[in-house]
Parts: C-alpha cells; structure tokens; sequence
C-alpha cells in the first residue's frame, strides 16, 4: 500500500486539477440559474397504448415548470422567459 500512497501523493492533485479541475469555491445555486432540463415519460392508457413524452424546463429552487417542444428541448441552452 506504501507504493500506491506514494504514487497518489504525487499525481492524483494533478490528475483533478488537469482533468476535471478543482473547485475552489462553491457553487451557488439561485432562482436565475437553478434551470435545468426534463423530460416525462406519460403513460396512454387508450386503447392503442404506448406513451407520450413532455418536455420541460424545471427551476430547482421555486419548483417552476415550463413546457417546451422536442425541438426546443434539443437545442435550448436557456429557458426563454
């Protein structure tokens, strides 16, 4: 185990700070960019079954919802609102 220490002492803090990068303070989330994008699978119960899917933008912070189309769903970075 001395060997595996000694190999993480002097590369895992380049590693992260080269591949992943390191956070050095934390993240904030808000209401302006708590966004993120979903997706609901709703199950038809008529006779030829199957299920349609919803697009939507979710605000993690007011739990706001916004339909969007497929389309929008695939190129949006944004919510327009």
């Amino acid at each position: 185990m001395n060997c595996y220490n000694d190999w993480a002492d002097d590369f895992m803090n380049r590693a992260i700070d080269s591949i992943s990068g390191r956070i050095n303070e934390p993240l904030k989330l808000t209401e302006e960019n708590g966004w993120r994008k979903r997706r609901r699978y709703n199950w038809n119960n008529s006779s030829s079954g199957g299920y349609e899917m919803t697009y939507y933008w979710e605000n993690m912070i007011s739990n706001r919802e916004i339909e969007i189309t497929k389309e929008q769903f695939e190129n949006q970075s944004q919510p327009n609102l």
